[in-house]
């Protein structure tokens, strides 16, 4: 019976870890559309990704209440890795709204989280034009080209 409530705790536990860790993303669509997210880029093949791998784990457990935190493995996702420009490894990237607002370095990455805000809802306001009609009388005249006869003028006057 003990043995059964350490396993059932042990699952809850790990449980409860996923949901506030980090996600690994197999498609696009696994990244959050709506506010942060902070996705780390790296490769397996990559030292220094799986040396910060620990470190990124816990700042997703310390800032959770910051946004969601992805893992993109650039070798097998490489659509998503090329639609952000990834050019080195490990990349942090800041997303909001499904949009990169940065490209961070780990040691900046706690202190980005810690200034991040709150993403500021938008508010759509919509404004009724009402165009008015405005009447325009035009006159037309035509007007025929008379030739004009010495007598009219004073060209032969002296």
């Amino acid at each position: 019976m003990r043995t059964l409530q350490l396993i059932t705790l042990t699952m809850l536990a790990v449980a409860l870890n996923l949901q506030a860790g980090v996600k690994e993303v197999t498609t696009e669509s696994d990244i959050n559309k709506d506010g942060y997210a902070i996705v780390k880029f790296y490769a397996d093949w990559c030292p220094p990704c799986k040396a910060f791998k620990p470190d990124f784990e816990e700042l997703a457990k310390k800032y959770s209440d910051k946004g969601n935190f992805y893992a993109v493995n650039v070798d097998t996702q490489t659509d998503v890795s090329s639609k952000y420009n990834i050019q080195s490894l490990p990349t942090i990237g800041i997303l909001l709204d499904n949009k990169l607002v940065e490209k961070v370095g780990r040691g900046e990455l706690e202190e980005k989280l810690q200034n991040l805000k709150a993403p500021t809802k938008k508010v759509e306001v919509k404004k009724e034009v009402t165009k008015r009609k405005m009447s325009v009388v035009t006159e037309t005249k035509t007007v025929k080209k008379q030739k004009k006869s010495c007598a009219d003028c004073d060209c032969n006057k002296k």
